[in-house]
């Protein structure tokens, strides 16, 4: 109650309205010159507005205030494309293009936010604001040119080779260095096309290199002031935090694969494996700098960050009778290994975010994504946490590395039955490792809301004075005056004494906090989920007979239907993905929902 409103409160009293515009489309226009000789020109729009509205009535926990949104977005492509497809000969054909793009980007934001509270009481208005408003404006353009081109080869149906040449102009980058080119070339080989043989369908080779660039969003090249709040009658404007980088390079990002397809006996078991291996360098970062020089970060282009797995697929058709029953099987795993491998020479460490005194940060020699906090101390002998005299954790000198966000493995099973018209089928998806940082779990035990917070012992609820709880940890060494003791490096020491102080329930809910909380709110994001069940019916052709229809199937579908295994109590362990570079934390989710629907699939 200290730190959120009422769920009632907030839905019926601090509601918000949201309201969107929406147009998009495209239109295109085609000429073909000759058989071999197609030419395209197209335009495409994507234009959106909304209008948002946010308020915390006088009562709410925060200071009540008032806030309008208005946001104006727009994307519009404009091509112009030359395909070609022809035999050169007999045994060689060619198909491909060549043409151009230019995409412009333009975003406009425009709030409004009530100071110092509100005059009157549910009087949701800019003009009711206790102080002088603030108000945001912001505009930004960014526009990209590019011309590209794309050719494939092929030799008697059994030997390809695909190349690829783009190069990008972008407004976002100094004018030395706006212009990227990046190219990419693939081969394969259809060796089954060479071999008669009755139980091989398939087999391909295939072995590929590439290099994709990148820009930046606008507004990091040169100084630009920030119009804020008038102080007084006279305006006002002031620096950003971040400083500016007008050297900013495109970032790369060069990779290799190599893999194979292979079908045996009649495609009833088929396999599809894959290696690769991509560098990235000069991606582009703010970085932390003193506050001394005015600014608390800066933008550069930082070092190099590698990526090597293995992505496998197998699949098989172990049952199949009379054309009536069939049953498939699929199995999917793949793994992944990143590390950052260099920064720059002053910048071992990019903090990417922080919530409560835990981080993700990318350091040089660890994964992308390492979680680092407050940890606590373990006595190397006996493997176990150290705590004082008082029976509470000690932390180390040093924030600690107790994770990283990026997954071991993932995998993934699907069974697949078939009789007659019916069709059931399952999918079970799994991940191997990777870390999470749960706030929730922390102002769980905080606050004594999670059920471990008022468990029972053989001495009775740990809530009681005189039971508490007895970490399962050694002792800290002290001198002979009482003082702890610590190592040259300011790394406490223990004789292994086994702890049998106890700590009240609400020092040790609190502590969650206090002392350590990497530690013990760090969770291995491992999981099995029924990710989806499908059970479907395809009517026989006898009833669709004189209709427009070839075919019809109807089918219920249940997803998300159950966490089979997971390692973090009390949360689902996906709840800490995002879909932006700042992976590993969780804080607040909303409880897991199981969908349920009806699929009605018509083909004409």
């Amino acid at each position: 109650p200290n730190y959120f409103n009422n769920m009632f409160w907030d839905r019926y009293v601090n509601y918000q309205e949201d309201a969107r515009n929406r147009v998009f489309g495209n239109m295109s226009l085609s000429y073909e010159f000759t058989d071999w000789l197609t030419v395209t020109g197209r335009a495409m729009t994507d234009y959106y507005n909304d209008r948002r509205e946010e308020r915390a009535a006088i009562g709410s926990v925060e200071e009540p205030y008032y806030e309008e949104a208005l946001r104006e977005v727009n994307e519009s492509n404009f091509d112009l494309i030359a395909n070609v497809n022809t035999n050169i000969s007999d045994d060689l054909s060619l198909s491909g293009f060549v043409g151009g793009n230019i995409r412009l980007n333009s975003y406009y934001r425009n709030e409004a936010r009530t100071q110092d509270g509100l005059n009157i009481p549910n009087f949701f208005n800019i003009a009711n604001s206790g102080g002088n408003p603030r108000v945001d404006d912001y505009f930004e353009q960014k526009r990209v040119n590019s011309l590209f081109a794309s050719a494939s080869l092929g030799y008697r149906d059994f030997l390809y080779l695909d190349v690829t040449a783009r190069n990008d102009w972008s407004s976002t980058l100094p004018e030395g260095n706006n212009s990227y080119f990046y190219p990419s070339a693939t081969g394969s080989f259809v060796f089954s096309e060479l071999m008669n043989s009755s139980w091989l369908s398939l087999g391909k080779l295939r072995v590929g290199w590439a290099q994709v660039g990148n820009d930046t969003d606008p507004y990091r090249l040169a100084l630009t002031y920030i119009p804020i709040a008038n102080f007084g009658s006279n305006a006002n404007a002031t620096v950003p935090n971040s400083l500016n980088n007008a050297n900013l390079k495109p970032e790369i990002t060069t990779s290799f694969e190599v893999g194979g397809q292979f079908g045996f006996f009649n495609n009833r078991i088929t396999l599809d494996a894959t290696y690769y291996d991509s560098e990235s360098r000069d991606q582009i970062f703010a970085v932390d700098v003193s506050g001394a020089t005015g600014y608390s970060s800066r933008v550069i282009n930082a070092g190099k960050v590698t990526n090597e797995g293995v992505e496998l697929m197998l699949s098989a058709t172990p049952v199949t009778l009379d054309n009536s029953f069939q049953w498939d099987v699929s199995v999917n795993w793949a793994r992944n290994v990143n590390q950052v491998a260099e920064l720059t020479e002053d910048t071992k460490t990019i903090r990417l975010s922080s919530l409560f005194g835990v981080y993700v940060e990318a350091k040089e020699g660890e994964a992308y994504g390492s979680i680092v906090g407050p940890t606590i101390a373990v006595d190397p002998e006996t493997g176990k946490y150290i705590v004082d005299g008082n029976g509470r954790y000690v932390e180390e000198p040093e924030l600690g590395v107790v994770g990283s966000v990026l997954a071991d493995w993932t995998g993934g099973l699907t069974n697949t039955i078939s009789f007659k018209g019916l069709r059931l089928s399952a999918l079970v998806d799994m991940q191997k490792g990777g870390s999470l940082y749960s706030l929730s779990h922390m102002w769980g035990h905080y606050s004594g809301t999670l059920a471990e917070t008022a468990a029972e012992t053989p001495q009775g609820n740990i809530r009681d004075e005189n039971v508490g709880v007895v970490l399962d940890a050694v002792v800290q060494d002290t001198d002979g005056e009482g003082n702890p003791v610590f190592d040259e490096n300011g790394y406490p020491v223990s004789s292994g004494t086994v702890n049998a102080e106890a700590i009240s329930a609400n020092q040790w809910g609190s502590d969650h906090f206090i002392r350590g909380r990497a530690s013990q709110n760090v969770f291995d994001a491992t999981f099995v989920k029924l990710r989806e069940v499908q059970l479907g019916y395809s009517l026989p052709g006898s009833l669709i007979e004189n209709s427009p229809f070839t075919n019809v199937t109807i089918s219920l579908v249940g997803r998300n239907l159950a966490i089979l295994h997971k390692n973090i109590p009390h949360i689902d362990p996906e709840a800490a993905v995002s879909s932006n570079n700042v992976q590993g934390f969780e804080g607040g989710q909303l409880p897991t929902e199981r969908s349920f629907g009806v699929n009605v699939n018509l083909k004409f």
